[in-house]
């Protein structure tokens, strides 16, 4: 999972910005139902950087499925905390160059949306769901 946030003015300004989300995630292999909530507890989850593929870190099993390259599959949580402050006639948006497989992004507990493809980008607009002033929780559930 590699991605930015680009803030961008009206297209007549040609302004944009760009900010590296790669660092400072917090990861739990868990299938946790509220994990998505602003609110949620994660100060004890591992902190890293994406990309990630948590599946690896096992030794592969031949009997797993083949999909999965003979490693588990499951669910696991990525959360991020931010503050982003955009100006009146900008706008932002948050663009991933690929997560594996059956993601669902949050933002302050919303639902952004979901992408059920591996590996390929996608994005979607933080503008009308950002607190302006204040602490943003980014969370995406990964199912593999």
């Amino acid at each position: 999972m590699v991605l930015a946030v680009v803030i961008s003015c009206q297209p007549e300004t040609k302004i944009q910005r760009e900010t590296d989300f790669n660092s400072g995630w917090r990861f739990d292999l868990d299938s946790l139902s509220d994990a998505s909530a602003q609110n949620f507890d994660d100060t004890n989850w591992r902190v890293l950087d994406v990309p990630h593929d948590w599946s690896i870190e096992f030794a592969p099993d031949s009997t797993k499925e083949g999909c999965t390259a003979y490693f588990p599959g499951g669910i696991g949580w990525y959360r991020k905390h931010f503050d982003l402050e955009i100006g009146e006639n900008q706008k932002a948006y948050l663009l991933f160059d690929g997560v594996y497989n059956n993601s669902d992004v949050f933002l302050n507990g919303q639902k952004l949306g979901e992408h059920a493809y591996g590996y390929s980008p996608f994005y979607f607009d933080l503008t009308d769901k950002l607190n302006a002033s204040g602490e943003n929780v980014l969370a995406v559930k990964q199912e593999a």
